[in-house]
Parts: structure tokens; C-alpha cells; sequence
């Protein structure tokens, strides 16, 4: 059965509609002692590889639009190191000057808002649903782990299967580079990454990588 034909019109009709109400609510705002965090949820495929979904560990689900502004927030800084939603309570908490009451997952991202400089180098994915019933579209989605760079992913699902993509270079992730000699040495620094943070947060999931 082909895939469905992606309804464009809704979905632009939708964030039309969110980009206005947002305008709205930023017309309101002191500048002076707010700070906004905008960012999605989740991507959506939107079609690409057949699918309507989202959480799945392709850049179109992954990657999200965001963008901070206000108070301390330097002004036109584009930062193109990874960072995760994960990392916003933390940096809320750090902007406020107040401490977490026990320790959180999420990394201070304040020096890279304040001055464009000290962004983490990574960023972390977690899917752990692989019921169909999961998600309103049906379709189970394997549970698995991410390590994503500026330029590489390397995404490990329950079942132990690994990929490895250079995300800038082949866009469409179309050439897994997990078998390939060339890439032995940044799969290995990746993996590596990838479970010192499953150990640091107690992940289970570092089982996968055994």
C-alpha cells in the first residue's frame, strides 16, 4: 500500500496560525527581564521515507527549530553545536541563579546564550515507547538511543543494531557508515560518548551496546 499523501495545507495552516499567536504573546513581553524559549516538541516526516510520524531518530524528527531571546541572551548568535531540550531546565534554573534540589540530566547552556561560545559538542536521543499503540499514526517505533554531533549521528536500537550517517553530507541518511574501515575510529569515540552518558543517567539501554 503506497503512503498517504502529506496534507500541506493543514500542516501550514497550523503553524500559521501558532506563528501569529506566538507574535502576539512576544508583543507583551519586557525584554528586559524575560527570556523566551521557543523551540518544537518533535519534528515530523511530513512523508520523507514514507512516513507521517515523528520520534523517529532521522533529522527531520530530531533536529527542531529553536531559538532564545531576552535579558542576558546575546543577540544574533547562531549556534550550530547540538543541544537538547533536556538542557533547557537546567539553564532556566541557571539563569534564575537558582540550584536544582537533585541532580537533573540537562547541561547549563547559559555561556553559549550569553556569549556564543562553550556549546556542548553533542546531544542526546532517547525513545523507549515500541508499543504501535504509542503514537496516533499506529506504527511502533523501535526503541533506541542517539548520540548526534554537528556532523555525525550514531543511533543504537534495543535490538543492538547500530547506524552511523554524516548527516551534512548525505542529507537524506541514505548511506549507513557503521561497517565502513574508514569510520571505525569516530563510530568507536561515539559509542563511547553515547554510554558514558547511559552511565551517567542510569540508563538500561547501555545493555544494547554490549
Amino acid at each position: 500500500m503506497p503512503p498517504r499523501r502529506f496534507d500541506w495545507a493543514t500542516y501550514y495552516a497550523v503553524i500559521t496560525h501558532l506563528d501569529e499567536a506566538i507574535g502576539r504573546l512576544l508583543d507583551k513581553i519586557d525584554w528586559s527581564n524575560t527570556v523566551v524559549f521557543f523551540l518544537g516538541d518533535n519534528g515530523y516526516l511530513c512523508g520523507t521515507k514514507g512516513l507521517s510520524g515523528k520520534v523517529y531518530p532521522w533529522e527531520e524528527s530530531v533536529r527542531v527549530p529553536g531559538a532564545v531571546a531576552g535579558g542576558p541572551v546575546r543577540g544574533g548568535v547562531r549556534i550550530d553545536e547540538p543541544i537538547a531540550s533536556i538542557d533547557f531546565p537546567a539553564t532556566w534554573l541557571d539563569l534564575a541563579g537558582l540550584k536544582p534540589a537533585q541532580p537533573i540530566a540537562g547541561r547549563r547552556l547559559r555561556r553559549a546564550l550569553t556569549s556564543g561560545k562553550g556549546a556542548p559538542e553533542e546531544a542526546f536521543v532517547v525513545w523507549d515507547d515500541g508499543r504501535p499503540e504509542a503514537l496516533t499514526v499506529h506504527r511502533a517505533v523501535e526503541p533506541y538511543r542517539q548520540v548526534r554531533t554537528r556532523r555525525h549521528k550514531l543511533i543504537v536500537w534495543e535490538s543492538k543494531k547500530q547506524a552511523l550517517y554524516d548527516h551534512v553530507e548525505d542529507l537524506g541518511e541514505e548511506r549507513n557508515l557503521i561497517d565502513d574501515p574508514k569510520h571505525a575510529m569516530l563510530a568507536r569515540d561515539l559509542r563511547a560518548r553515547l554510554e558514558r552518558r547511559m552511565r551517567a543517567t542510569g540508563d538500561g539501554a547501555a545493555a544494547w551496546l554490549r
